[in-house]
This record gives C-alpha cells, structure tokens and sequence, in this order.
C-alpha cells in the first residue's frame, strides 16, 4: 500500500527540521544536517508509525495539505 503525506521541511538555526502535521499525535518530528537528510529521517519516522498504526488496526492519519509542503510517499 502507498500513502502520501505532506510535510514541512524548514531551516533552524544551524540545522533542517522536517515535520508531518498529520502525524502530529504520534510527534512525527526530527531533523537533519542537510534539507535532504531531514527529508530521509521523516520518511523513516512515517514508516514506523505507518507500521504501527496498521499493526494496531489503527485508521491511518488523514494528510493535511500544506501550502508549499513537501510530499513524502510510503510504501508499506
């Protein structure tokens, strides 16, 4: 199965922080030296907790569409 997922990708301070507001509850949050790095780790933080919920029997979080996000998809 493949789910696509807006998330905020943006620069902090000496690093990149890259978030998925539809995740927000499960703190699907992290960052990265580079804005590509960032993009790698929140792809790996949505797997996890696309893994999780599905295991759980959990609904998957609807996508929040964000003005200028970024689109990350998963294939689970």
């Amino acid at each position: 199965m493949t789910y696509t997922f807006h998330v905020v990708v943006e620069r902090e301070a000496h690093q990149w922080r890259a978030y998925c507001p539809a995740f927000e509850s499960y703190e699907a949050s992290t960052g990265g030296q580079t804005r590509e790095e960032a993009l790698a780790h929140i792809h790996s933080v949505l797997f996890i907790n696309l893994e999780q919920i599905l295991a759980q029997g959990a609904p998957v979080p609807v996508d929040v569409e964000i003005p200028n996000g970024t689109l990350i998809t998963v294939e689970i």
